[in-house]
């Protein structure tokens, strides 16, 4: 679906940078969605890898809140708000990442409802959804994973 020539986006380039930031900052659960999000691509079997990116998005977007301070409970979509809110925030109002109105579109959370159109049992998928689902969620991780990386230094 991507272009061979353009910088930045070769799939695996993208899948080592993010595996690297992921263990340099002790994302253990989000590693180990992506590991089998990758492999149940790898071997064509569709659904399973879109529910683990789903569960690797949501994941490492929880590590990044905990390790920012959150400390609140378990719910994820208040650990996004939470990274919405701090001074400064992580996630930017101003891309339309995260705003306090729900109402208004926001990248973030659109992207969590995209990887679950159906619920948190997405159904049946084909190639094209998956690949499409593979490449968002790494370029988003990219850029999220480089974002906390800069900020944890």
């Amino acid at each position: 679906m991507l272009p061979a020539d353009v910088p930045e986006l070769d799939f695996r380039e993208a899948e080592n940078e993010v595996a690297q930031l992921l263990d340099r900052h002790g994302f253990t659960v989000a590693k180990g969605h992506l590991r089998l999000a990758l492999s149940a691509f790898q071997r064509g079997e569709w659904s399973p890898a879109n529910g683990e990116l789903r569960k690797f998005y949501e994941s490492y977007l929880n590590e990044i809140a905990d390790k920012l301070g959150y400390s609140g409970g378990q719910d994820s979509k208040a650990k996004r708000d939470f990274l919405g809110t701090l001074e400064p925030p992580f996630l930017l109002s101003d891309y339309n990442e995260w705003h306090a109105n729900n109402q208004k579109p926001q990248y973030v959370q659109g992207l969590m409802n995209r990887m679950h159109p159906h619920g948190g049992h997405p159904g049946l998928s084909e190639e094209e959804d998956a690949t499409f689902r593979l490449q968002i969620i790494l370029v988003t991780a990219r850029l999220f994973l480089r974002r906390f990386d800069q900020r944890a230094k």
